[in-house]
This record gives C-alpha cells, sequence and structure tokens, in this order.
C-alpha cells in the first residue's frame, strides 16, 4: 500500500504578471515544508516560467514555419497543377491531371473518377489502376442525383454507413472508410464526380477540404475553357462543311444526285444510322419518301396521307421534332 503523501505545496508558476501553470512536490511527512522553501520554490519558479515561455515561443515558432513550409509547398503544387491546366483543352487529360493532383495532395489511398456522358454514369478513371477494365458502367447511385442538384462536396468517415452509396460500393472497394467526393462543374452542369478515399481509422481534415476545393475549382474552370473551345472548334467545323456541302447540292438540277449530296452532308454533320429525305405533296395531301437509306443500302421509299408518321409532325408544325428515347414514347406515330 503507498504512502500517505501527508505534505504538500504548490507553487505558481508566473511570468510577465501571467499565471502559466503550476509547481506541485509532495511528501509523506507532515509539516515537512516550511516557509523558507517555499519562498526558494517561488524563486525557482520564475525562473522555470521564464524557461517554459521561451520554450513555448521556440515550439510556436518552429510550428509557424512548418505551417509555412506546408502552405509553400501546397502553393507550388498547385501552381504547377495550373499550368498543366493551362496547358490542356483536352478534357480526358484535365480529368487524369486532377485525380493525379489529389492523390498526391491529400495523401489519398484511392481516387477514382466518374463522367456523365450520353445519359451514361461511367467509372472512368482510378489511381492507383487496377485490374477492372474501365471505363465500366455504373448503376444510377441516389448520391449521383443528390449532387447533381446541390453541386456540392461530400464528405463521409464510414462509407458502409451511407444508404446512397450502396449501389457503388464495388467501385469504392472492400476497405474504403472516409470518403471525399468533388463535383466537377462546367456550363453550369455536372460533368463529373471525383471519389477520394482514405483507408483505417483517418479522416479528412478542414485543411485538406479546402485544398480538395481548391483544386477541383481550377479543374472545372479549366473543364469550362475546353469545353468552350470544342464548341467553338465544332461550329467552326460545321460552317466549313455547310459552305462546302452546299456548293456541292447546288451544282446539280438532278433530284437524285441532291438527294445523295444531302445525305452525304448530313452524315458530315451529325452521327446518323438512317436517313431519310421526304417531300409534302400538296396537291394529294400526302408525304412521299424519295430517299430512304438505311442499314448500309438505299430502300424503296413510300407515300403516306398526311397526319401519319414523325414527317407529318414536322411537316404540320414546321419545327424541329426530337425523339430522345423511342421505347418510353408512346404517343407518337411511327408508321
Amino acid at each position: 500500500v503507498d504512502a500517505p503523501r501527508l505534505s504538500w505545496l504548490g507553487i505558481p508558476l508566473i511570468y510577465k504578471n501571467e499565471l502559466m501553470g503550476v509547481l506541485a512536490v509532495e511528501k509523506w511527512q507532515a509539516n515537512f515544508y516550511t516557509r523558507e522553501q517555499m519562498q526558494a520554490g517561488l524563486t525557482f519558479a520564475s525562473q522555470a516560467a521564464i524557461s517554459l515561455d521561451n520554450s513555448r515561443l521556440f515550439e510556436d515558432s518552429v510550428r509557424r514555419a512548418t505551417e509555412l513550409d506546408q502552405r509553400s509547398q501546397r502553393l507550388t503544387a498547385l501552381n504547377r497543377f495550373t499550368s498543366t491546366l493551362t496547358r490542356s483543352l483536352d478534357t480526358d487529360q484535365i480529368l487524369t491531371a486532377t485525380a493525379e493532383e489529389l492523390f498526391q495532395g491529400l495523401g489519398a489511398s484511392r481516387v477514382s473518377v466518374v463522367t456523365f456522358e450520353r445519359g451514361q454514369n461511367l467509372w472512368k478513371y482510378t489511381l492507383p489502376r487496377i485490374r477492372a477494365k474501365l471505363p465500366r458502367i455504373l448503376p444510377d447511385a441516389p448520391i449521383f442525383n443528390r449532387l447533381r442538384e446541390s453541386q456540392g462536396i461530400f464528405n463521409t468517415d464510414d462509407v458502409r454507413s451511407e444508404p446512397d452509396l450502396v449501389s457503388i460500393l464495388e467501385m469504392l472497394g472492400d476497405q474504403a472508410r472516409a470518403l471525399l467526393i468533388l463535383p466537377l462543374v462546367s456550363g453550369g452542369s455536372l460533368n463529373a464526380l471525383v471519389f477520394v478515399q482514405l483507408m483505417g481509422e483517418v479522416r479528412f481534415s478542414i485543411n485538406e477540404l479546402e485544398v480538395a476545393r481548391t483544386i477541383t475549382n481550377q479543374a472545372s474552370i479549366a473543364l469550362e475553357n475546353a469545353r468552350l473551345y470544342q464548341s467553338s472548334v465544332r461550329m467552326a467545323d460545321r460552317f466549313a462543311v455547310l459552305n462546302e456541302t452546299s456548293s456541292l447540292v447546288s451544282a446539280s438540277l438532278n433530284p437524285e444526285e441532291v438527294y445523295v449530296s444531302v445525305h452525304h452532308a448530313a452524315e458530315r454533320l451529325m452521327p446518323l444510322d438512317s436517313f431519310v429525305i421526304t417531300l409534302f405533296d400538296e396537291t394529294a395531301n400526302e408525304v412521299d419518301a424519295v430517299y430512304l437509306y438505311d442499314r448500309g443500302k438505299r430502300l424503296p421509299g413510300e407515300k403516306v396521307p398526311l397526319g401519319k408518321g414523325m414527317s407529318s409532325k414536322v411537316i404540320s408544325s414546321g419545327k424541329p421534332f426530337r425523339i430522345v428515347d423511342a421505347t418510353k414514347d408512346t404517343a407518337t406515330d411511327y408508321v
């Protein structure tokens, strides 16, 4: 059994009229500490307070120097990343560079990129490289719709506790724990999501969240620049094709030659599997399919009464008409 400590002496640590703490000593004998010892303790405590304050100031200076060095390293990395983005107008290169920067800058265990293209959710890229063949189509996870609406970040310390992530756990892997999802927005629309993962019990700090936001903001700007550039290139290409084909079409007065020229021009302007030219016979009130090309060959067309078929809809309204998914459109007459 420990002996009782009957004597105790506490001496304040005071420096520059500020209380820093207490020096405490104990002794098992009663009435052990004298007033002389207390006075000596006060003198010693004042010297100890000076040393402790110097030590604290040194620790603060080291901490500030470390923070300054880390901030300088982050700025250097961000400047390098920004320089990389400004040299590229290719979407895939921008996404790859963003994933690599987040992987290195946040010390992540895995970074994956999911893009949204032509109505599909594509798991497009992962660091480190995995054996799975990419890109791969992913199901419509609730987290996609959630971030498409909010366009904000998503952060969790345990992916297995999030119901919105259940359908994409295969992409995240068995060891996934902490997860940060960052949106890449261009033209006001969600173009991609970047999934940054940590293993074990670690979580994302506030500084890491700020770095991640800065990186994805730069990437979003680069994606918007790439989108505008590609749009201008496509527009220039269309004008070039239109100028070229208009001269070819007007060079002939033979209807069949004109039909073929229009067909070839349309193929250059937009992807297509079949092509039809219909003309309205106002006298007979009929729609005549004068040119029909499908499955790689020319097919005979036929006349149908106005009001029947999709061409009638365009002729009647005088406006373009588009069908996004014919399997879900029950109102249109396709005959």
